[in-house]
């Protein structure tokens, strides 16, 4: 028996194209002599279709198109979608894997388990009355047990304690399953694909069956899908594997997959073990789906000569093409010769248009008639509100012209950045998508020399000169932040692992007041980050999806 693994990239609420690009992907399974195609969670609609949900036209819509799919389609499919339950409890959705074939459309099974942490709020959405229906399916005389997404990550094996009551996986194996076909729309983040794949090759191991998983590629949003398709063996060997974040169809022949134990397939399995490399693709998987599936025509990106800058260029580049670029040079007189030349450099090895705008006429404008009405209480009112206006200039500039070229801003601000507010709100904070947010500033220049591995796109200078926003004379980041190296630690800690202060400083002997008062900024910057764009996420702590605090509050700062 042989199974086509469809690893699509749907659009979020695009149910037309959605259905037609399965039926597309069919065709090659006709000629291949498939039994059985397999797509994503939720794969007629997108994930997260999130409060679409909610609308009767969207449910209709989709019930539409899976008879659509069901009329036309040569072979039976099995693919993820939102299904009206016809219960009494509420308006809720199954979150199903349905059966199309042959003018017939019927659950076969559904989720479970429903994530509600994270990024996910699938209560919001979905119901799972567990004793309605047992996820098999039997083909070809081959019994096969169903899961979808969460129902896999619920298994003593890989956790120390059991986030639900119900293991959905080991109630199936009870019933003889050879085999699980499990539905899959894992987002993206920094050790997700290793954790996947240990999951499932200890699950299979445990149980002693084989295991198929279709994943969702793509981007929506803030969220990137890598899609890890995968067939793995009774053994916890992977068998057949997909490239990652690519739309792509594999096949696995379920008579003849191998089933020795001490089988190695290098060739699905990631090799390059550096992080940045995958963070990469991730990233401009984010970018070049963002103005696809929005239908944005380019990209301003304003051009500092700093890294953060340079690197978001550059990856704009790769997703977008260097033609729907329009990089914009805005310097003061603050502003160095050499951060003007390398913005140019870098523009000139991209081979984006760039023009330059010089501020300092209009910073002086508004400087003389502020300084009239002598509004400012004391020189570090008037240190501040002085950088403040040169950033938000820069902002008006790069919106005018995103509005005369209808195109959106990339934002190129870092995690450093936001953690601790060193960014001015409609200033450097403005744009529609942040693609580094999720990325700390001690990170970037590794992530840099990735960029960097095949040809210097990013010029030398940028790597080795020291941070600065170039604001006001002789400043660097560290005329007001320590060096990144010992911030990102405080920040690291405090942020992904709620370590408190005392404990930081035990481990990392760092001075305990300086991590307070990193601690404060963090606290204190909780508005700017309310209303930043949106980042791309690339860890389990993306600001305001995965890590979300109120603005006015009350917070101690814990020393034990």
């Amino acid at each position: 028996m042989k199974i086509a693994i469809y690893q699509i990239n749907p659009t979020i609420g695009y149910i037309n194209k959605n259905a037609k690009k399965i039926l597309y992907f069919s065709k090659y399974a006709s000629k291949k002599n498939i039994d059985l195609i397999l797509t994503s969670e939720l794969a007629i609609c997108g994930y997260p279709p999130q409060d679409l949900l909610f609308s009767k036209y969207f449910i209709k819509e989709i019930i539409h198109y899976l008879y659509y799919i069901a009329k036309y389609i040569d072979i039976p499919i099995i693919l993820g979608a939102p299904i009206k339950t016809n219960t009494q409890h509420d308006n809720k959705l199954w979150n199903a894997a349905v059966y199309c074939f042959k003018n017939q459309v019927r659950i076969l099974a559904y989720k479970k388990l429903l994530p509600n942490y994270n990024v996910f709020d699938e209560n919001r959405y979905f119901q799972n009355n567990i004793n309605q229906i047992i996820n098999i399916i039997t083909i070809k005389n081959i019994k096969f047990g169903i899961t979808i997404c969460e129902d896999a990550w619920n298994e003593n094996n890989h956790i120390n304690k059991l986030k639900y009551y119900e293991q959905p996986i080991k109630e199936l194996t009870k019933y003889n399953i050879k085999t699980i076909l499990h539905l899959s729309a894992s987002p993206f983040c920094n050790n997700k694909i290793t954790l996947r794949q240990q999951i499932f090759k200890n699950i299979a191991k445990l149980y002693n069956i084989s295991i198929i998983i279709a994943g969702q590629t793509g981007a929506n949003d803030y969220l990137t899908f890598d899609g890890s398709s995968m067939a793995i063996n009774k053994y916890g060997n992977i068998i057949k594997k997909s490239t990652i974040f690519n739309e792509t169809i594999i096949t696995i022949n379920i008579n003849t997959t191998k089933q020795y134990k001490n089988i190695k397939y290098k060739t699905f399995i990631y090799i390059n073990k550096n992080i940045f490399y995958i963070i990469k693709k991730a990233i401009i998987c984010g970018i070049s789906n963002y103005f696809i599936k929005c239908k944005l025509q380019g990209a301003i990106i304003g051009l500092s000569g700093g890294l953060d800058s340079s690197i978001v260029a550059s990856l704009a580049t790769q997703a977008i093409g260097s033609k729907n670029i329009f990089g914009i040079t805005m310097p003061s007189k603050f502003s160095s010769y050499h951060s003007l030349y390398d913005a140019n450099k870098l523009a000139q090895n991209l081979n984006i248009k760039t023009i330059n705008i010089p501020i300092e006429t209009h910073v002086n404008s508004i400087r003389n008639k502020i300084h009239q009405i002598k509004l400012y209480s004391n020189n570090y009112n008037k240190d501040i509100y002085d950088q403040n206006l040169q950033a938000r200039i820069r902002a008006n500039i790069l919106m005018s012209i995103a509005n005369l070229k209808n195109y959106v801003i990339l934002n190129t601000s870092n995690k450093s950045e936001l953690s601790t507010g060193y960014t001015t709100i409609y200033g450097d904070s403005c744009g529609a998508l942040s693609p580094i947010g999720d990325m700390y500033k001690s990170d970037l220049l590794n992530f840099a020399k990735i960029i960097n591995y095949h040809t210097n796109i990013i010029p030398h200078n940028i790597l080795h000169k020291k941070p600065s926003a170039e604001l006001k004379l002789h400043q660097t980041d560290q005329s007001t932040l320590p060096n990144y190296n010992i911030l990102d630690k405080i920040l690291k800690q405090y942020i992904n692992h709620n370590m408190s202060s005392h404990t930081i400083a035990k481990i990392f002997n760092i001075n305990i007041k300086l991590i307070e008062n990193i601690i404060k900024k963090i606290i204190i910057s909780e508005h700017k980050r309310k209303q930043a764009p949106i980042c791309l996420m690339l860890s389990e702590n993306v600001f305001e999806k995965s890590r979300k605090l109120p603005i006015a509050k009350f917070t101690k700062i814990y020393k034990y």
